[in-house]
């Protein structure tokens, strides 16, 4: 126990400093490159996107495949699990990099306005100058620099699966936190040293090294292979793909159901309830996220249960993080809900609007619910079982969007039922993840019973011969 609480504190302040890190950067960027270089930041980042996508689906299948090795002591499957998710990770990163790289030019255009047609504009011409640039051909320099980050950045995933899945999630954490802060002094001194926009790119790549190397420290430290080409197995790869496969579609389903809501706030209320609802969910995910990271660590345990715990001990565990969430999630969503309007006022200045508090208010119930299946979520993915997983997110998307088609049928759509359609998808994706965990700990149950009663019987045909033998 007093090992989880560790490991949970030590989640608790990596998602902690990850945001103060978030929140000192965000004037002094906006300070040195103003709002247009920040801006041109902000659009080409989101080709990093990628690597958390890749991450979601890889990283937390092989979390379950070494701690079940680990637990087993089968040292030979953990490091062919792991050098084979490395070798995937190698491949699919270089393959990315490589796509951003080429595409580059199409990418500048799509993401930063009409891409070689304002070459001759002077006005675009002298605002890339300002924040760094000397012409579109460096903006595309940069865009593929950024594409080359997604190699460290898979590289570090697999190993911080690895780290977790070994049972060493407080050390993860700790390298963690140490890249940030590496990344945040790197920001400063580089901004104060005149190189402009390519300070961040600088800065982004102190982050992934230092937190790769400090991941492959923790995993030699702990006598792991982290790669070996002999150690690469086609069979692990079939092994970890149908789990990573299940895990991406269930990625692109909830990466679907944001745009949409978006989307269908945007075109029937307005633009403007965009912006509330944005800036609502940005205060409430900054609670989601601190309990996200520190929850992780139920995936390792979850996925050593049949080996390690019995059923009994098993829920017993899942209601102990249940009543976790329950008991701080919920005053610290609470508390967020109540203080949202001199927190916004203080935040935002003048951009301040009397419905962004409104907005924290009606989607504060939907987020602690969601909030409330993360454990089940967690323990559904260590257990293996991620069509159960997939099923409750595919149903939660599908009610979702089924409120909303009835809610327009009976009247017309407004903020407050766009609102309550989420909740009500929330809701059923909630009972599904329950229900999936229910069901998967009547399955160990029964294995139980049955183990124990070929047990029985292996007992009594070794007293029935025994008796046999003394008679005759």
């Amino acid at each position: 126990m007093a090992v989880l609480r560790q490991q949970i504190s030590w989640g608790v302040a990596a998602s902690v400093v990850s945001t103060v890190v978030q929140v000192v950067l965000a004037p002094v960027l906006l300070a040195y490159l103003g709002s247009d270089g920040y801006g041109v930041w902000s659009v080409l980042s989101v080709l990093l996107l990628a690597g958390p996508f890749c991450e979601q689906g890889l990283g937390d299948a092989l979390i379950q495949f070494v701690a079940r090795s680990r637990a087993q002591e089968d040292h030979c499957a953990e490091s062919e699990y792991i050098s084979t998710a490395m070798a995937l990770a190698i491949g699919v990163s270089v393959l990315l990099a490589g796509a951003v790289w080429l595409l580059r030019a199409l990418l500048v255009s799509l993401l930063c306005g009409s891409g070689y047609v304002f070459i001759n504009d002077e006005e675009v011409a002298r605002k890339l100058t300002e924040i760094g640039f000397g012409s579109v051909d460096s903006l595309m320099l940069l865009a593929g620099m950024l594409g080359l980050l997604l190699i460290p950045h898979l590289l570090w995933s697999v190993a911080a699966a690895a780290v977790i899945g070994i049972g060493k999630i407080e050390c993860r954490h700790k390298a963690f936190i140490i890249a940030r802060l590496s990344q945040l002094v790197v920001t400063i001194v580089l901004l104060c040293s005149g190189v402009g926009i390519w300070s961040l790119w600088g800065a982004q790549a102190v982050f992934h090294l230092v937190f790769f190397c400090g991941l492959l420290f923790v995993l030699t430290r702990n006598q792991c292979v982290w790669f070996g080409v002999r150690n690469i197995r086609v069979q692990r790869i079939k092994e970890l793909m149908i789990p990573a496969g299940g895990l991406l579609a269930t990625r692109l389903v909830q990466m679907c159901v944001e745009p949409l809501l978006r989307i269908m706030i945007g075109r029937i209320v307005g633009m403007s309830s965009v912006a509330w609802y944005d800036v609502a969910m940005k205060m409430l995910r900054a609670v989601q996220s601190v309990f996200a990271t520190a929850l992780k660590v139920i995936i390792p345990r979850a996925a050593t249960a049949d080996i390690q715990m019995t059923p009994a001990m098993i829920s017993t565990a899942q209601r102990r993080y249940h009543l976790w969430v329950f008991a701080i999630g919920g005053v610290c969503l609470w508390s967020i809900s109540f203080f949202s309007e001199p927190l916004m006022k203080l935040w935002l200045g003048d951009s301040y609007d009397e419905m962004m508090p409104v907005a924290v208010w009606l989607l504060m119930l939907p987020m602690f619910i969601n909030l409330s299946c993360f454990p089940d979520y967690y323990a559904l993915i260590g257990a293996g079982q991620i069509r159960s997983v997939f099923c409750a997110t595919l149903c939660g998307a599908v009610v979702m969007v089924g409120c909303w088609l009835m809610f327009m049928y009976i009247s017309s759509l407004n903020f407050g039922m766009l609102i309550g359609g989420y909740g009500i998808g929330v809701v059923f994706n909630a009972l599904g993840m329950r229900l999936g965990f229910c069901l998967y700990c009547r399955s160990c149950e029964r294995k139980e019973a049955h183990s124990s009663t070929c047990e029985c019987k292996q007992d009594y045909a070794g007293d029935e011969r025994s008796t046999a033998e003394s008679s005759s």
